[in-house]
């Protein structure tokens, strides 16, 4: 009975999880408390940005190759600016970051001055800014763990991305949602209904920090002019 225990509480518990999962997710949050939990969350610690140095690494050197260094870039979700830095180390001047945190933007000006002052930064949620930037007005735009994070009632940012990019796209983004906070997209299927094509779909280490088994890395290619 003992042995019967142990290999069906297991699965009764990994089901029991799954339900509640979805039980979540058929009811999001509203979309202003959406905003307020990514607006207050706190940034990782500087101790904490280590971790993802791989991460950042990785990201840059895939934009290098797909992109010169005098490319206009937007990161959608800047945080405290890790990816932003590895672009900058990397040869990149033209740079810009979308994030929702005031916190995570004073934490990137304090780690990185140099690199924060000649960078544009654009302290909002996508959805309250996206619309005030220009037809393809970004050669590269790319997202890490971010568009996973937009409200299922903002769908038709999506689209938005795709009208701001000039030339490549790079999404790097949980698709199987595990929590409340994020919401499942098929990104190929997204992007390529916005006028994009999938050139490549990266291979990389998932012991890169919140790299995990639900991430795929996608780049994409304007096919079709900016409207």
């Amino acid at each position: 009975m003992k042995e019967l225990a142990r290999k069906i509480l297991p699965e009764t518990v990994r089901r029991f999880s799954n339900r509640i999962l979805a039980w979540l997710h058929s009811r999001p949050r509203p979309l202003q408390k959406h905003w307020t939990f990514w607006r207050q969350l706190p940034p990782p610690s500087p101790q904490d940005v280590r971790v993802f140095n791989d991460r950042a690494r990785f990201v840059a050197g895939l934009i290098t190759r797909h992109a010169p260094p005098q490319a206009s870039i937007l990161e959608l979700g800047s945080s405290v600016g890790m990816n932003l830095k590895a672009l900058w180390d990397a040869g990149f001047r033209n740079l810009a970051g979308l994030e929702i945190s005031p916190q995570a933007v004073e934490q990137f000006k304090a780690l990185h001055p140099q690199e924060a002052a000649h960078t544009r930064l654009i302290v909002s949620s996508i959805e309250e800014s996206i619309r005030s930037i220009g037809d393809g007005e970004f050669d590269v735009v790319f997202s890490v763990r971010t568009l996973a994070h937009v409200h299922k009632e903002s769908d038709w940012v999506m689209a938005e991305v795709a009208r701001i990019t000039r030339s490549v796209l790079i999404t790097v983004e949980v698709e199987e949602p595990r929590d409340w906070k994020q919401f499942a997209r098929n990104y190929r299927e997204v992007f390529e209904d916005c006028g994009m094509k999938q050139i490549e779909q990266p291979q990389f280490d998932r012991n890169m920090a919140k790299m995990n088994a639900t991430t795929i890395v996608r780049v994409f290619n304007r096919t079709s002019p900016t409207p």
